[in-house]
């Protein structure tokens, strides 16, 4: 028996594999020997609600309600918990599967970009400075690069693309999901005024961000 739970891992977190899939990883996964981070599409399988400071355990595993959709489990020799979106780790943690390493790549240089970041309010499909605000000039979804080497054009297209997902209330409040490869997640409405942000995808260096206005 194992369980999974779907949360947004930190930034720049390793990559792993699971199966076809590679990516950053998505899911916890917690088992009698530890804890592991994996990556699954759409999101881990949803279980009943469990009401707040209410407990489940069955062979050996025991999960809590905590209350702002928090959730804490643990086994025999590791757990985990989930507050506000944050995962915390405690006990044995199994190193995850990775993806084999490539024979050779070849990476063609992106071109500066000229002026401070905010500054560089354009919708084209050049990589833009870490810190450009795209969307706003041209009325489109407001997304920040926070990192990474993407185009206004291409990290607005990822923000629509996870936002247009259908969503039937099976991915949790946050609504944690795997689009085209990133990471993405809704914050809730408790974090927003904390993290300054509504919306994150995030691969690999890549971070996007829908600021909060």
């Amino acid at each position: 028996m194992k369980v999974t739970c779907a949360v947004a891992f930190p930034k720049g977190s390793p990559t792993v594999k699971n199966d076809v899939f590679v990516g950053e990883p998505n899911t916890i996964r917690l088992s009698k020997q530890g804890t592991e981070a994996t990556i699954e599409e759409g999101g881990s399988t949803t279980a009943k609600r469990l009401a707040p400071d209410h407990r489940i355990t069955i062979d050996g595993f025991s999960c809590t309600a905590l209350t702002n959709d928090g959730i804490e489990c643990s086994s025999g020799a590791a757990g985990f918990k989930v507050v506000g979106g944050t995962l915390t780790r405690s006990g044995i943690e199994i190193a995850p599967s990775t993806p084999d390493a490539p024979t050779s790549t070849t990476e063609s240089s992106a071109p500066a970009t000229d002026g401070s970041p905010m500054e560089n309010y354009t919708e084209g499909t050049e990589p833009v400075a870490p810190g450009t605000l795209c969307g706003v000039s041209t009325g489109n979804t407001p997304v920040t690069v926070v990192s990474g080497r993407i185009s206004c054009t291409d990290a607005i297209a990822v923000i629509d693309g996870y936002k247009a997902l259908p969503n039937d209330g099976t991915y949790g409040s946050s609504n944690i999901r795997m689009y085209q490869g990133y990471n993405c997640a809704t914050t809730t409405l408790g974090m927003v005024d904390d993290l300054g942000y509504t919306m994150r995808c995030s691969k690999g260096d890549i971070d996007l961000q829908v600021p909060k206005f």
